[in-house]
Order: C-alpha cells, then structure tokens, then sequence
C-alpha cells in the first residue's frame, strides 16, 4: 500500500508539472523577447546612466574642551573672551554654507561648462580647455547656456559664434565683467573640439544648495578626528571641493587667531597705560 502511494503521488506530481508546460510553453518567445527587452534595458542604463564618485579625507580639530591648553589658559587669564574650539561648533562651521559658497567661488563652480552629446549632456569640468570667472559674481544676470568655443592656436575665446575676446584678462561681454582662464586639466585642446562645449551663469548663493548635498561630515566618537566625504558624479571635482573646504575652514581659523591676538595686544596696551597713568599718580603723589 505504501508503494502504491508513492507512485500515485508521483504521477500526480508529473501530470503537473506537465500541465505547466503545456500552459507556457505556447508563450516561450515572449519570454524571450522579455528577457531581450530586459538586457537592453539593463545595457542602455549602464551606457547612459551617471555614476556618482565618493572622495573622502580626515582632519584633526583641536577640542579645547577635552583638555585646556596653554593659548587658553593666558588668555582666560587676562579676562578675554578665549576663543576656544569645541568638536561640534567646529563640525557646524565646516558644514556652514559660507564655507561652502566660498568653494563655489573659489573653483569657479557658479559659471559651469557642459559637453553636448548626441543623447546626453554630460559636465565638462575637467574636460572644458576654459574656465570663466565673473568680475562681481553677485551682479551678474544669469544665463542657461552660452556656446563656448577655444582656439588653441590663437588664445582666443569665441561665445555663441560671434563675440571673441583673449584670455586671462577681464574683458566686457554682453553677458557681463567675465575672464578666460585656461583649465589646469587640459592636456590635449584639439580633441576637445569634436563636441561643442556651452556653460551657463548662476548666483553663487544659488548654487551653493546644489554642492552642499553631496558633503558629509562625521565626528570620531573616541577622537577629534573629523571624516570628511564628498559625492560627485565627477571625481576630480570631488576631491577639488574637499580639499578647498580644508583650506578655507584653515584659512577662517587662521583669521580668528589673529582677531583674538589682535584683542589680545589691545588689550594689553590699554592695561599698560592704565598702569602707566597709575605709577605717574603714585609718584606724584610721593
């Protein structure tokens, strides 16, 4: 009776399986052309789509409030407002969109250049021969696209096929005070004229949003080590970005140091002569 079970549930299981078949089989080129469909689908994301690069550094903050140093311990001596340095105010400064409007000026990052593609415009950051600087980039009028055209041979700058002026000098363009500059990452400008290159102008203050999405900070929990990681669909760009935020956060703490020397010797020159005035008094009065 147990063989016969097995063999009834056997049959069973193949007549099934055979009913399966029989249901989908018919269909099998449209599972063909779906599984075609899907690889297609899977090659053109692949070609089209626009992968995102991380860079990433450290930085050591000094944390005044994990251990008093000798700086602070003069200064709080002398009844001064110290200045001290705390992990998270400094985290805040290093996230702060000062900070990072000023990267945007710095790297030219409000008037970028784009390559035109027959199916994609693609960023031409390292691959545009010309970076443009805007005189006074808080009165300039902003522009969605402006044709960008280099001759190497002549150093000369041709925008919308008809206005050409030098490069590395401010010239009066009917787009605004604008200069030429050559990029630093060009290495070969012929083949850099087989797609036309155009760049647009934006506020600064404006485009600072855009660049602060890509920034992540990150305290160590046992140390003042500081991550700093940056997102970027261009790798270049990314690590230019971080390693222009390190240099102005160093240049913003320099600045602090000498305002809060500066009070300092004011504040020492107002003691000695309120001293001075004191021991005349006293002499006088011996």
């Amino acid at each position: 009776m147990e063989l016969r079970g097995n063999i009834e549930t056997e049959e069973k299981e193949s007549n099934i399986i055979d009913t399966i078949v029989a249901k989908f089989l018919p269909y099998w080129p449209l599972y063909v052309l779906l599984v075609l469909l899907s690889l297609v689908a899977g090659f053109v994301y692949l070609r089209y789509a626009t992968p995102v690069y991380q860079a990433s550094a450290k930085i050591i903050i000094k944390d005044d409030s994990r251990g008093g140093n000798e700086d602070s311990r003069v200064t709080e001596s002398l009844n001064l407002i110290a200045s001290k340095k705390n992990l998270e105010n400094e985290i805040e400064v290093l996230r702060s969109r000062g900070l990072m409007e000023k990267v945007v000026r710095d790297l030219l990052l409000y008037t970028p250049v784009y390559e035109e593609g027959k199916f994609k415009t693609g960023d031409a950051y390292t691959l545009s021969p010309i970076k443009i600087e805007a005189k006074d980039p808080d009165q300039i009028i902003e522009r969605k696209r402006i044709n960008l055209g280099y001759d190497s041979n002549t150093k000369m700058v041709t925008l919308d096929a008809k206005y050409t002026f030098p490069i590395n000098e401010f010239v009066s363009t009917p787009f605004g005070i604008l200069k030429f500059i050559p990029s630093k990452y060009t290495l070969k400008p012929a083949k850099y004229n087989k797609k036309p290159l155009f760049f647009a102008i934006e506020n600064p203050s404006n485009t600072v949003l855009g660049f602060s999405d890509g920034l992540s900070i990150s305290p160590s929990k046992q140390s003042a080590i500081v991550d700093i990681s940056y997102k970027d669909p261009i790798p270049q760009r990314a690590v230019d970005i971080i390693n222009k935020l390190i240099f102005n956060y160093d240049l913003v703490s320099i600045n602090d140091k000498n305002s809060l020397a500066r009070n300092t010797l004011a504040f020492i020159d107002e003691q000695l002569t309120q001293v001075s005035l004191e021991l005349d008094s006293i002499e006088k009065n011996v």
